[in-house]
């Protein structure tokens, strides 16, 4: 047994929680496959030794309450919640990955007042925490001695930052690129290279003695992102801290002496549903008492002369008051703006006539940073469509501060999911056997909000097994007491809920459901090449834009093999652009779509675009005449790379000689490749037996083959076409009905003497 069930329950003695362990029954771990002193994992967040205890019960976890934060469990819940645990070495999250930085909160354990040297600290934890695993959030007590008493100092594991894999050396050294170049990791290990940042609680018993000439910096107050819903923004707290929050910390005249301003602006841009609403309901919280004022930008606009600009103004009112009282130490204003992009559109982009629009830009312009511009305002803006906004308003000292709110990668959505999963979990409704990891490993592409909206079905199917269609009314509530989340619900949720930026590849199953045949060595080469620049994608830093064009006659088969390519890639992202979505829709607006796909796909860190018959797309026809609009936003998209290193997209076209003779497209794609038709009595006979309709052949099948014609070229849909013609009533092929398909389909082009055939048409029809 590699995982099990237990419930929270206390040490039983005190003195344990000073050991950094948690405990079972001897027995649990001797289930568990366990020993002392060995690494478990709990509920897939909290990696701690374990200890065997005899005289805890069975299924019980003795943990402290420093255990109990570090799992997000309140303190009045946290006994008897089921946790589920199970080996390091056998779990999911068991990873690899070595800190470069880590931040550590060092406080008293006792309000005992006490004087910790910075750099023997360091060093003790360096030394002595060399084979432990660290984890966000978790607590360690240690024994510190210095002078003649010892002191017990907790350490309150911050972020985890690691290297990202294409920035190499020099990072230690390097404060500001280090900042830049850095991943937060849920879990780490530390070793002689990992610079150790510690952090001054705000505690007046515990003070850092610095070397000489260094700063340090206090901590801010303890957010719990989890606490506040919000889950998977961690890098993205750190930098809205950083930028906005952190000189709002220091006294006004510090700040003066250093001649800084405070930020007084920030946007929060990305996907809808990814939590910049959430963000800025709860980001008011962290400096100020005062509520922040929250508007919708639809809600400025109103139909009266001057009044939008009035209600701009309204909403800095009160911001004014306290700084013309109060001066420098006036309170924190926060603005926030839903929608922002409803008000701050482009000045002279709108054609109202009024210039409406205009005006509310050039009045928040000037509120923000005009020349009686106010110090005391925080305002932010949170869009979907960054596009569409002024430039002026987001330059230095506007909202200077452009956060994106991207989806969440796979640490993100196990937190997410545990934050919507808590209620339901502390109530006994959710099943023991439910894996946070194995959920958001499953849910690529999915939104916070999608997220959400999975726990909801999941929910909601339990419920419904639980209600009599025929009698809504009567609903036993005790019955109620009895319901499981179950894994069969969140099954059934995430068929019910699929992701917006997720795979749309209901179209694209269909394009390879005749199967993909080897009847070629071209064909084969072509899967391999396919695979190869996948996964060279996956591990490189570099390669983050490859273009593949598959080019060919009509009916070869260049649209199964870009749609197998593209499925056997398994990116989160995919889409398919094919002249069939665009029947009669203008050129600026299939213009316009393309470029939406293309920019949706740069959101998500690993994407797939088919361009489908590119000659369509295009509208090429005799002439030569064609869509040039199309054409050049399908080159710029193609050749467009993403700006961030570390999201991949890879582009596959398929194309007709004609417009790669004409047009010279081919210039724009990385690899091009030729799908060949099938030719040689040799490679149909590899079409039939991969396809299996060689077993309607029988006995046939080798006077079958022979009826292929020399000096001929089919293409693979034109075969398989070909051969379900040739399937009677009987589900057989004879050799008279394949050489009749066989003319049927190439009337115009065989010579029926070639085929050594006499068919009385007429008859055949009868038949």
């Amino acid at each position: 047994m590699s995982r099990k069930s237990v419930k929270i329950a206390k040490m039983t003695d005190k003195k344990m929680a000073y050991a950094n362990c948690v405990y079972l029954n001897p027995i649990d771990l001797e289930q568990l496959g366990m020993r002392d002193n060995e690494h478990l994992i709990v509920d897939e967040c909290l990696v701690q030794r374990v200890r065997g205890d005899s005289q805890l019960s069975q299924n019980a976890i003795g943990t402290s309450n420093l255990q109990w934060a570090a799992l997000h469990l309140d303190k009045d819940k946290a006994l008897g919640t089921t946790v589920t645990i199970e080996p390091w070495l056998t779990s999911k999250q068991n990873i690899k990955s070595v800190a470069n930085t880590i931040s550590i909160v060092v406080d008293t354990y006792s309000k005992t007042k006490v004087s910790v040297s910075v750099e023997a600290l360091e060093e003790f934890i360096s030394q002595t925490f060399r084979n432990e695993v660290f984890c966000k959030d978790s607590k360690w007590i240690i024994e510190w001695k210095q002078g003649p008493h010892p002191f017990w100092l907790s350490l309150r594991i911050g972020n985890i930052y690691v290297s990202k894999k294409h920035v190499t050396g020099g990072l230690k050294d390097n404060v500001s690129l280090k900042l830049k170049n850095m991943d937060t990791v849920q879990f780490s290990t530390i070793d002689e290279n990992t610079l150790i940042s510690l952090i001054s609680a705000q505690n007046p018993f515990i003070h850092l003695e610095l070397p000489k000439g260094a700063q340090f910096a206090m901590s801010g107050p303890e957010w719990n992102a989890e606490k506040l819903g919000i889950g998977g923004l961690d890098n993205q707290f750190a930098t809205i801290f950083r930028r906005a929050f952190a000189s709002r910390l220091f006294p006004a005249e510090t700040v003066k002496q250093l001649g800084v301003k405070h930020v007084k602006g920030m946007l929060l841009f990305g996907p809808p549903g990814t939590g910049k609403t959430l963000i800025a309901r709860n980001i008011g919280a962290m400096l100020t008492d005062k509520e922040p004022k929250v508007v919708n930008g639809p809600e400025i606009l109103n139909k009266y002369v001057g009044q939008s600009e009035e209600n701009i103004r309204m909403l800095f009112a009160d911001a004014e008051e306290d700084q013309k009282a109060n001066g420098e130490n006036a309170s924190l204003h926060i603005v926030i703006f839903d929608e922002i992009d409803a008000i701050c559109k482009q000045r002279g982009s709108t054609n109202t006539g009024t210039g409406v629009h205009d005006t509310v830009v050039n009045q928040l312009l000037s509120k923000i940073d005009g020349v009686n511009s106010l110090n005391n305002v925080l305002v932010i803006g949170m869009t979907n469509r960054k596009d569409l906004l002024d430039d002026a308003l987001l330059r230095a000292g506007r909202l200077e501060v452009h956060i994106e709110i991207g989806l969440p990668n796979e640490e993100g959505r196990q937190q997410i999911f545990r934050i919507h999963c808590r209620s339901i979990r502390e109530n006994g409704f959710l099943d023991e056997k439910i894996s946070y990891s194995d959920l958001a490993s499953r849910t690529k592409n999915y939104s916070g909000a999608e997220i959400e909206a999975v726990v909801r079905s999941a929910v909601s199917f339990a419920m419904q097994e639980h209600v009599d269609t025929e009698s809504v009314s009567k609903i036993d509530a005790r019955k109620l007491k009895n319901i499981k989340i179950t894994q069969e619900y969140f099954d059934l949720a995430l068929q019910e809920i699929k992701p917006e930026f997720g795979a749309k590849d209901e179209d694209l199953q269909f394009t390879f459901s005749r199967g993909i045949y080897m009847f070629n060595d071209n064909v084969k080469e072509i899967i391999h090449l396919g695979n190869t620049v996948v996964n060279r994608m996956r591990r490189s830093n570099v390669m983050n834009r490859q273009a593949i064009l598959l080019r060919g006659n009509m009916g070869v088969g260049k649209t199964a093999l870009a749609g197998y390519v593209a499925s056997k890639a398994n990116f989160p992202f995919l889409r398919v652009i094919s002249a069939d979505n665009y029947v009669g829709s203008s050129d600026s607006s299939i213009c316009s779509n393309i470029a939406k796909i293309f920019n949706d796909a740069y959101k998500s860190q690993y994407s797939v675009i088919i361009l489908d018959d590119l000659e369509r797309l295009i509208g090429y026809t005799v002439g030569p005449r064609f869509s040039n609009p199309i054409l050049q936003s399908l080159l710029t998209c193609i050749r467009r790379s993403p700006t961030d290193a570390s999201r991949k997209i890879l582009i596959i076209a398929t194309c007709s000689y004609d417009v790669i003779r004409s047009l010279q497209i081919d210039k724009v794609f990385d690899f091009i490749r030729d799908v060949p038709s099938v030719q040689s009595k040799k490679e149909f006979y590899t079409v039939l037996n991969e396809s299996q309709t060689s077993l309607l052949c029988q006995p046939n099948v080798d006077e079958i083959v022979n009826c292929w014609p020399t000096d001929i070229k089919v293409g693979i849909s034109d075969l398989l076409t070909i051969l379900e013609l040739a399937t009677d009533e009987n589900d057989q092929i004879t050799v008279k009905s394949f050489k009749y398909a066989l003319e049927s389909k190439f009337q115009n082009t065989i010579n029926s003497n070639d085929l050594n055939i006499d068919i009385d048409f007429e008859t055949k029809q009868d038949q």
